[in-house]
Protein backbone atom coordinates (compact mmCIF):
# COMPACT_ATOMS: atom_id res chain seq x y z
CA UNK A 1 0.00 0.00 0.00
CA UNK A 2 1.11 3.55 -0.87
CA UNK A 3 0.66 6.77 0.99
CA UNK A 4 -1.92 9.45 0.82
CA UNK A 5 0.57 11.72 -0.01
CA UNK A 6 2.20 9.67 -3.01
CA UNK A 7 -1.29 9.04 -4.55
CA UNK A 8 -1.85 12.96 -4.40
CA UNK A 9 1.46 13.56 -6.00
CA UNK A 10 0.42 11.00 -8.61
CA UNK A 11 -3.16 12.56 -8.92
CA UNK A 12 -1.44 15.82 -9.10
CA UNK A 13 1.15 14.48 -12.52
CA UNK A 14 -2.49 12.70 -14.18
CA UNK A 15 -4.16 16.24 -13.83
CA UNK A 16 -1.14 17.75 -15.40
CA UNK A 17 -0.35 14.96 -18.66
CA UNK A 18 -4.68 15.31 -19.27
CA UNK A 19 -4.19 19.14 -19.82
CA UNK A 20 -0.88 18.23 -21.61
CA UNK A 21 -3.09 15.75 -23.70
CA UNK A 22 -5.71 18.20 -24.14
CA UNK A 23 -4.07 21.15 -25.58
CA UNK A 24 -1.65 18.70 -27.91
CA UNK A 25 -5.43 16.96 -29.51
CA UNK A 26 -6.49 20.81 -29.77
CA UNK A 27 -3.54 21.67 -31.81
CA UNK A 28 -3.91 18.99 -33.83
CA UNK A 29 -7.59 19.05 -34.38
CA UNK A 30 -6.76 22.46 -35.63
CA UNK A 31 -3.76 21.39 -38.64
CA UNK A 32 -5.93 18.39 -39.68
CA UNK A 33 -9.11 21.00 -40.32
CA UNK A 34 -6.59 23.81 -41.92
CA UNK A 35 -4.27 21.39 -43.50
CA UNK A 36 -5.78 17.81 -44.10
CA UNK A 37 -8.66 19.33 -46.12
CA UNK A 38 -6.19 21.64 -48.13
CA UNK A 39 -4.55 18.50 -49.02
CA UNK A 40 -7.84 16.94 -50.03
CA UNK A 41 -6.97 13.72 -47.95
CA UNK A 42 -10.28 12.95 -47.06
CA UNK A 43 -11.40 13.53 -50.88
CA UNK A 44 -8.54 11.04 -51.97
CA UNK A 45 -10.79 8.52 -49.71
CA UNK A 46 -14.04 9.46 -51.41
CA UNK A 47 -12.89 9.02 -54.54
CA UNK A 48 -12.45 5.87 -54.59
CA UNK A 49 -15.79 4.92 -53.80
CA UNK A 50 -16.74 2.68 -56.51
CA UNK A 51 -19.46 3.18 -58.70
CA UNK A 52 -21.73 0.68 -60.75
CA UNK A 53 -20.91 1.22 -64.42
CA UNK A 54 -24.24 0.79 -66.88
CA UNK A 55 -25.78 -1.30 -69.12
CA UNK A 56 -23.56 -0.04 -71.64
CA UNK A 57 -21.14 -1.14 -69.89
CA UNK A 58 -19.79 2.76 -69.58
CA UNK A 59 -19.91 4.48 -66.09
CA UNK A 60 -22.84 5.90 -65.92
CA UNK A 61 -21.45 8.74 -63.44
CA UNK A 62 -18.92 11.95 -64.10
CA UNK A 63 -16.76 11.81 -61.58
CA UNK A 64 -14.72 15.20 -60.65
CA UNK A 65 -12.23 15.84 -58.09
CA UNK A 66 -13.26 19.21 -57.27
CA UNK A 67 -13.42 20.34 -53.80
CA UNK A 68 -14.33 23.85 -53.94
CA UNK A 69 -17.91 25.24 -54.49
CA UNK A 70 -17.28 26.87 -57.77
CA UNK A 71 -19.72 25.62 -61.11
CA UNK A 72 -18.41 25.62 -64.55
CA UNK A 73 -19.37 28.06 -66.95
CA UNK A 74 -23.03 27.07 -68.09
CA UNK A 75 -23.68 24.66 -64.85
CA UNK A 76 -27.10 25.85 -63.71
CA UNK A 77 -26.97 26.03 -59.51
CA UNK A 78 -30.37 24.26 -58.15
CA UNK A 79 -30.10 24.35 -54.30
CA UNK A 80 -27.33 25.18 -51.88
CA UNK A 81 -27.43 24.57 -48.38
CA UNK A 82 -24.38 23.82 -45.83
CA UNK A 83 -24.24 21.53 -42.85
CA UNK A 84 -21.13 23.01 -41.19
CA UNK A 85 -23.02 24.01 -37.90
CA UNK A 86 -24.32 20.74 -37.32
CA UNK A 87 -21.46 18.92 -38.57
CA UNK A 88 -18.77 20.91 -36.36
CA UNK A 89 -21.72 20.32 -33.12
CA UNK A 90 -21.31 16.46 -33.40
CA UNK A 91 -17.38 16.43 -33.73
CA UNK A 92 -17.45 18.99 -30.42
CA UNK A 93 -19.24 16.64 -28.74
CA UNK A 94 -16.81 13.54 -29.98
CA UNK A 95 -13.81 15.58 -28.81
CA UNK A 96 -15.17 16.40 -25.64
CA UNK A 97 -16.28 12.21 -25.25
CA UNK A 98 -13.01 11.51 -26.40
CA UNK A 99 -11.17 13.71 -23.29
CA UNK A 100 -13.61 12.62 -21.05
CA UNK A 101 -13.88 8.76 -21.34
CA UNK A 102 -9.97 8.74 -21.94
CA UNK A 103 -9.16 10.18 -18.73
CA UNK A 104 -10.93 7.62 -16.89
CA UNK A 105 -9.20 4.65 -18.86
CA UNK A 106 -6.20 6.27 -18.63
CA UNK A 107 -6.25 6.80 -14.69
CA UNK A 108 -7.81 3.65 -14.20
CA UNK A 109 -4.27 2.29 -15.70
CA UNK A 110 -2.06 4.59 -13.65
CA UNK A 111 -3.88 3.25 -10.47
CA UNK A 112 -4.71 0.52 -10.77
CA UNK A 113 -1.97 -1.10 -8.37
CA UNK A 114 -2.95 1.71 -5.86
CA UNK A 115 -4.56 1.40 -3.03
CA UNK A 116 -5.72 3.37 0.23
CA UNK A 117 -7.16 2.60 2.90
CA UNK A 118 -8.68 -0.59 1.29
CA UNK A 119 -10.43 1.44 -1.30
CA UNK A 120 -8.54 1.09 -4.98
CA UNK A 121 -8.02 4.35 -6.50
CA UNK A 122 -7.94 2.94 -10.40
CA UNK A 123 -11.86 2.52 -10.23
CA UNK A 124 -14.31 1.13 -12.66
CA UNK A 125 -13.27 1.01 -16.22
CA UNK A 126 -16.95 0.23 -17.70
CA UNK A 127 -18.20 3.44 -18.95
CA UNK A 128 -14.73 4.64 -19.80
CA UNK A 129 -14.73 1.67 -22.35
CA UNK A 130 -18.27 2.33 -23.02
CA UNK A 131 -18.31 6.25 -23.66
CA UNK A 132 -15.04 5.28 -25.75
CA UNK A 133 -16.77 2.59 -28.30
CA UNK A 134 -20.17 4.95 -28.04
CA UNK A 135 -17.71 7.87 -28.90
CA UNK A 136 -16.37 6.61 -32.45
CA UNK A 137 -19.92 5.49 -33.05
CA UNK A 138 -20.64 9.07 -33.19
CA UNK A 139 -17.85 10.09 -35.24
CA UNK A 140 -18.68 7.65 -37.63
CA UNK A 141 -21.87 8.60 -37.64
CA UNK A 142 -20.88 12.02 -38.23
CA UNK A 143 -18.74 10.66 -40.92
CA UNK A 144 -21.41 9.53 -42.59
CA UNK A 145 -23.59 12.31 -42.23
CA UNK A 146 -21.14 14.77 -44.03
CA UNK A 147 -20.34 12.79 -46.69
CA UNK A 148 -24.39 11.79 -47.70
CA UNK A 149 -25.35 15.51 -46.56
CA UNK A 150 -25.76 17.52 -50.30
CA UNK A 151 -23.46 21.00 -50.05
CA UNK A 152 -24.89 22.27 -53.53
CA UNK A 153 -26.99 20.25 -56.74
CA UNK A 154 -26.88 21.69 -60.51
CA UNK A 155 -27.91 21.03 -64.02
CA UNK A 156 -25.36 20.26 -66.66
CA UNK A 157 -24.82 22.58 -69.31
CA UNK A 158 -26.21 19.84 -71.91
CA UNK A 159 -29.40 19.16 -69.49
CA UNK A 160 -28.68 15.66 -69.36
CA UNK A 161 -27.14 15.11 -65.84
CA UNK A 162 -27.81 16.51 -62.62
CA UNK A 163 -24.65 16.98 -60.29
CA UNK A 164 -24.04 16.92 -56.28
CA UNK A 165 -21.67 18.34 -54.24
CA UNK A 166 -21.20 16.95 -50.97
CA UNK A 167 -19.06 17.94 -47.33
CA UNK A 168 -16.12 16.73 -45.93
CA UNK A 169 -15.84 15.16 -42.61
CA UNK A 170 -14.97 19.25 -41.24
CA UNK A 171 -18.49 20.41 -43.32
CA UNK A 172 -16.41 21.94 -45.87
CA UNK A 173 -17.55 21.44 -49.37
CA UNK A 174 -16.28 18.66 -51.03
CA UNK A 175 -16.06 16.67 -54.02
CA UNK A 176 -18.57 16.54 -56.62
CA UNK A 177 -20.14 13.44 -59.11
CA UNK A 178 -23.05 13.81 -61.68
CA UNK A 179 -25.34 11.08 -62.43
CA UNK A 180 -27.63 11.20 -65.96
CA UNK A 181 -31.40 12.23 -65.02
CA UNK A 182 -33.06 9.11 -63.88
CA UNK A 183 -30.54 7.56 -61.93
CA UNK A 184 -31.42 10.16 -59.03
CA UNK A 185 -35.46 9.96 -57.18
CA UNK A 186 -37.10 10.68 -53.72
CA UNK A 187 -37.33 7.86 -51.11
CA UNK A 188 -40.40 9.11 -50.07
CA UNK A 189 -43.15 10.31 -51.79
CA UNK A 190 -45.34 13.05 -51.41
CA UNK A 191 -42.78 14.53 -49.10
CA UNK A 192 -41.82 17.74 -47.92
CA UNK A 193 -40.22 19.23 -51.38
CA UNK A 194 -42.97 17.73 -53.65
CA UNK A 195 -46.17 19.16 -51.43
CA UNK A 196 -47.68 22.53 -51.77
CA UNK A 197 -47.19 24.99 -49.49
CA UNK A 198 -51.35 24.22 -48.20
CA UNK A 199 -50.51 20.49 -48.09
CA UNK A 200 -47.24 21.71 -45.97
CA UNK A 201 -49.37 23.26 -43.83
CA UNK A 202 -52.31 21.10 -43.27
CA UNK A 203 -49.92 18.24 -42.38
CA UNK A 204 -48.19 20.11 -38.96
CA UNK A 205 -51.67 20.88 -38.21
CA UNK A 206 -52.28 17.33 -38.00
CA UNK A 207 -49.36 16.35 -36.30
CA UNK A 208 -49.20 15.92 -32.73
CA UNK A 209 -46.65 17.61 -30.57
CA UNK A 210 -44.19 14.90 -30.73
CA UNK A 211 -44.08 14.86 -34.48
CA UNK A 212 -43.64 18.45 -34.33
CA UNK A 213 -40.73 18.27 -31.77
CA UNK A 214 -39.21 15.40 -33.85
CA UNK A 215 -39.84 16.54 -37.43
CA UNK A 216 -36.99 16.79 -39.67
CA UNK A 217 -36.37 19.10 -42.78
CA UNK A 218 -34.07 16.32 -44.35
CA UNK A 219 -35.30 14.79 -47.47
CA UNK A 220 -33.63 11.41 -48.80
CA UNK A 221 -32.71 10.70 -51.98
CA UNK A 222 -31.26 7.46 -53.76
CA UNK A 223 -29.00 7.76 -56.04
CA UNK A 224 -28.07 4.60 -58.12
CA UNK A 225 -24.42 3.53 -57.78
CA UNK A 226 -23.47 5.95 -54.84
CA UNK A 227 -23.40 2.97 -52.38
CA UNK A 228 -25.18 5.17 -50.25
CA UNK A 229 -28.55 7.83 -49.87
CA UNK A 230 -28.14 11.48 -50.23
CA UNK A 231 -30.24 14.05 -48.02
CA UNK A 232 -30.97 17.45 -48.95
CA UNK A 233 -31.72 20.18 -46.37
CA UNK A 234 -35.56 21.98 -47.37
CA UNK A 235 -34.58 24.62 -45.11
CA UNK A 236 -31.48 25.10 -47.67
CA UNK A 237 -31.40 27.80 -50.42
CA UNK A 238 -33.19 26.96 -53.02
CA UNK A 239 -31.90 29.02 -56.65
CA UNK A 240 -35.10 26.92 -58.60
CA UNK A 241 -36.99 24.76 -56.29
CA UNK A 242 -39.61 23.83 -59.25
CA UNK A 243 -36.98 22.47 -61.38
CA UNK A 244 -34.78 20.78 -59.11
CA UNK A 245 -37.87 18.34 -57.99
CA UNK A 246 -39.07 18.11 -61.63
CA UNK A 247 -35.31 16.72 -62.42
CA UNK A 248 -35.87 14.34 -59.55
CA UNK A 249 -38.97 13.50 -59.81
CA UNK A 250 -40.05 13.68 -63.45
CA UNK A 251 -36.93 12.89 -65.21
CA UNK A 252 -38.74 10.67 -68.00
CA UNK A 253 -40.92 14.35 -68.82
CA UNK A 254 -37.31 16.02 -68.82
CA UNK A 255 -35.37 13.49 -70.79
CA UNK A 256 -38.53 14.10 -73.45
CA UNK A 257 -39.03 17.67 -73.70
CA UNK A 258 -34.71 17.91 -74.00
CA UNK A 259 -35.12 15.67 -77.33
CA UNK A 260 -37.91 17.64 -78.59
CA UNK A 261 -35.84 20.66 -77.84
CA UNK A 262 -32.70 19.33 -79.73
CA UNK A 263 -34.29 18.28 -82.63
CA UNK A 264 -36.24 21.24 -83.41
CA UNK A 265 -32.48 22.96 -83.10
CA UNK A 266 -30.65 20.35 -85.34
CA UNK A 267 -30.79 22.72 -88.83
CA UNK A 268 -32.03 20.49 -91.33
CA UNK A 269 -29.89 19.72 -94.66
CA UNK A 270 -31.52 21.16 -97.82
CA UNK A 271 -31.89 17.35 -99.87
CA UNK A 272 -30.35 17.18 -102.87
CA UNK A 273 -32.47 16.04 -106.18
CA UNK A 274 -31.05 14.00 -108.82
CA UNK A 275 -31.64 13.13 -112.18
CA UNK A 276 -30.40 15.08 -115.51
CA UNK A 277 -32.45 18.30 -116.28
CA UNK A 278 -34.23 18.31 -119.70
Amino acid sequence: QRSPQIAIRNSIRTMSLLRNGCSTFGSALRVVATRGVANKSFNRVMLARPFSASAGGEDSHKRTSKDDDALAEGEILLYKGSQLKPILLMLSVSAVNVMYFGSQIAHYFMYKNVVVEGVSLAGDPFWGIFGSLATGGIIYFTRTFAHSSIYQAYETEDHQRIGFQTHTLFGKPGRKFEVPLGNVRFIQKPNQLTRTDEETAASKDQGGIVNKILASSYVPMKVDGFGSNVIVDVDGHFADKARFVELVSEPTQVIKSNAKEMVKETPVAPRKRSGKKN
